[in-house]
C-alpha cells in the first residue's frame, strides 16, 4: 500500500501519528525499539507546521507484522525557509489482521485543518 497524505497549519503544536485498524495499544515500533501506541510521522517533532507525508506498507498480510517506511516533509510558505524533513521505519506488530482502517491523529487536542487529504494506493491482497 502507498498512502500520501497532505495537511496545513494545524491549530497548534503536536505529534502526527499513523495508527491502523483504531489501534491504540502499544503496538508500534521504530528502530528505537520502544512500544508506541502510533507511529509518529515526524519522529518526535512537536510541530504546529503543515506536512506532506509519503507511506510505504511493505505488506499488507494477516498473518505477519506490517513494516512501514515514512517520509515527511513540512510545509512551508517561503522560499527563504529551510525545509525540514523526516524519514522513518516503522512497524505494526499485528499478526491478526489486514490493515482496514488509517488515521491521522494529534498527540493532543490540536486539530487539523478541514482541506486535510489521505490519498491510499494499493491493492487487496
Amino acid at each position: 500500500l502507498r498512502v500520501l497524505i497532505s495537511w496545513g497549519a494545524k491549530s497548534g503544536a503536536s505529534n502526527d501519528f499513523l495508527r491502523f485498524n483504531n489501534d491504540s495499544a502499544g503496538n508500534y515500533t521504530t528502530t528505537t525499539g520502544q512500544s508506541q501506541t502510533g507511529i509518529d510521522l515526524r519522529n518526535a517533532a512537536n510541530s504546529a507546521l503543515g506536512g506532506f507525508s509519503v507511506i510505504e506498507i511493505v505488506n499488507n498480510l494477516s498473518t505477519i507484522v506490517k513494516p512501514v517506511y515514512i517520509h515527511t516533509i513540512n510545509r512551508i510558505t517561503s522560499a527563504a525557509t529551510a525545509i525540514s524533513s523526516y524519514e522513518l521505519f516503522a512497524c505494526w506488530v499485528n499478526t491478526d489482521a489486514f490493515i482496514t482502517r488509517i488515521d491521522l491523529v494529534s498527540s493532543n487536542t490540536e486539530t487539523y485543518p478541514i482541506n486535510a487529504t489521505m490519498l491510499i494506493l494499493g491493492n487487496k491482497e
